[in-house]
């Protein structure tokens, strides 16, 4: 069986952190946020190892099914 999926690639940014940190940059910790796409280059400046990785509804579902 096939599967073809349709919607938006996005990129999801993770980023382990003390709390003071993500505070200071405007983020809440335990959180997600959408941020401009400027802003994402200002904040991978200012993290410290980020894991970046595709995202999406579509893409999520897709991988899930490839399991």
């Amino acid at each position: 069986m096939d599967i073809l999926g349709i919607g938006n690639a996005i990129l999801d940014i993770f980023s382990f952190s003390e709390e003071e940190h993500a505070l200071s940059l405007g983020l809440h910790p335990n959180s997600s946020a959408h941020v401009e796409p400027q802003r994402i280059d200002e904040l991978l400046l200012m993290i410290k190892n980020p894991i970046v990785v595709s995202g999406g509804s579509a893409s999520n579902a897709l991988k899930a099914a490839s399991a």
